[in-house]
């Protein structure tokens, strides 16, 4: 089971990860102003106080992982030169469909990457435009009625879901069709080792992966 890190948006936390020996990295790719960022962007939450402003401010600069400072920003040509150098798996979420076909249409693409994205609609693009080349996971933060459809709907190759909504007989039926699945967000040893416990899940996605494996020590 694979372990990447979360949210690589700057180069502290990247260096922090590298440093982790991690199998692989998270971004958020959006656009601004026209052009791809590595961006997450803030909370969707809007607070009315002036006090909510505040602690959604500090919220978004500090734990969301957008730089704060300019300098410690990242770009998506650094980031393949890194994941090409240190041979990990590059998972970019997509914001929307706009973002998946800027993507596609302005970039020399990994080989190592995987997409993921909760707009279904930018997967089955990504699916139609480049086909195996790379792999497309929907992401799913509810516990859907009929997981295959939306997955076979959206030409995905399989799911990045909230650990929360995980059922162990869904993943089972998953496996057994042979769909990747991720798991996200996963920053505690006890619920890692119940999730690496089950041997369904291909990756899980932490905030931490100090935390997860002793020494960090890799299996």
């Amino acid at each position: 089971m694979k372990i990447i890190g979360h949210r690589a948006n700057n180069k502290l936390i990247l260096k922090k990860y590298l440093e982790s020996k991690i199998d692989g990295i998270e971004v958020d790719l959006d656009i601004e102003n026209g052009e791809l960022r590595i961006k997450h962007g803030p909370n969707p939450i809007k607070r009315p106080s002036i006090l909510g402003k505040l602690v959604g401010w500090i919220d978004y600069k500090f734990f969301y992982r957008d730089p704060y400072i300019k300098k410690l920003s990242i770009t998506l040509n650094e980031i393949f030169q890194i994941i090409n150098k240190y041979k990990l798996t590059l998972l970019i979420d997509l914001k929307n469909l706009a973002t998946a076909k800027k993507i596609i249409h302005e970039n020399m693409l990994p080989t190592n990457i995987v997409f993921s994205s909760k707009d279904h609609y930018a997967i089955k693009y990504i699916k139609q435009e480049l086909g195996d080349n790379v792999k497309g996971l929907i992401t799913i933060d509810s516990k859907p009625v009929n997981i295959h459809c939306l997955i076979n709907s959206s030409r995905a190759d399989g799911i990045s879901w909230n650990y929360v909504f995980i059922d162990e007989n869904v993943l089972e039926e998953l496996k057994n069709s042979s769909y990747i699945i991720y798991t996200w967000v996963i920053n505690d040893r006890t619920t890692y080792k119940k999730i690496d416990r089950t041997g369904l899940i291909d990756a899980i996605i932490t905030d931490a992966p100090w935390k997860l494996l002793p020494n960090n020590s890799r299996k």
